[in-house]
C-alpha cells in the first residue's frame, strides 16, 4: 500500500459518449513521490485531495518543471518540500527524494515535449 500517482495523456476531442479512459495512455508513474504529488494538490486541486483525475494544463507542468529543475541546480528540498500523508513514504530529504526529483524532471520535460497541446490533454490522479 502506499500512494501511487499516474500522469496519463489522452485526446481533448473524445466524445462524451464514449470512456475518455479507454483512450488514455501512461506518460508517467511515481510511487511514494509526496512532494510531487502535495504540490498538483495545491496547484492544480485547489487543495482536495480525494484521488480525482485532474487535468493539468501545460503551463502549469511548466512550472511545476520549473520549480524541480530549480531545486535540483541549487539543491534546494524547500523549493518542493516532502509532505507527509497516510502511507507517502518518507519526508526526509535524503538520497532517495532527490533522485525522484531528477526522474521527475526526466519524466516532466518528456510531457512537456512530446504532448501535441492542442489536441491532447494531460491528466494526473493517484491512489492510496
Amino acid at each position: 500500500m502506499g500512494l501511487d500517482m499516474y500522469f496519463t495523456r489522452r485526446p481533448k476531442n473524445t466524445s462524451c459518449s464514449v470512456d475518455p479512459h479507454r483512450y488514455s495512455h501512461e506518460v508517467g508513474y511515481f510511487r511514494k513521490h509526496n512532494a510531487l504529488h502535495q504540490w498538483i494538490v495545491d496547484n492544480a486541486q485547489a487543495g482536495i485531495d480525494e484521488c480525482q483525475s485532474t487535468e493539468l494544463p501545460s503551463e502549469l507542468l511548466a512550472q511545476c518543471f520549473d520549480l524541480v529543475k530549480t531545486s535540483l541546480i541549487l539543491r534546494d528540498a524547500t523549493i518542493m518540500p516532502p509532505s507527509a500523508g497516510f502511507f507517502f513514504g518518507s519526508t526526509a530529504a535524503d538520497e532517495l527524494y532527490w533522485d525522484k526529483m531528477i526522474e521527475t524532471y526526466s519524466v516532466l520535460q518528456t510531457i512537456l515535449e512530446t504532448t501535441d497541446w492542442a489536441n491532447e490533454s494531460v491528466y494526473y490522479q493517484s491512489s492510496w
